[in-house]
């Protein structure tokens, strides 16, 4: 588990949200999310972001899930 997991693990809540790449999802990713059937908002790609020196960032979109109860990063 890289650190940037590590931290969550025993973190438990109703909202998770996460940054997803493009360039490293699946073709499906979004049949994928939505045959969760679990609430989800998914941001348009963000495409034109500029880190603090001025640099692209990658594109990526912004997801949501929203579950009924609180889950852990496990679940």
């Amino acid at each position: 588990m890289d650190s940037s997991v590590e931290r969550f693990k025993d973190f438990r809540g109703k909202i998770w949200w996460f940054i997803l790449y493009p360039e490293s999802a699946a073709d499906d990713w979004l049949v994928k999310i939505n045959d969760l059937h679990i609430p989800t908002f998914i941001s348009p790609l963000h495409d034109k972001d500029k880190k603090e020196d001025g640099t692209e960032k990658k594109p990526h979109y912004h997801v949501m899930f929203m579950f009924k109860g609180t889950k852990s990063y496990k679940q």
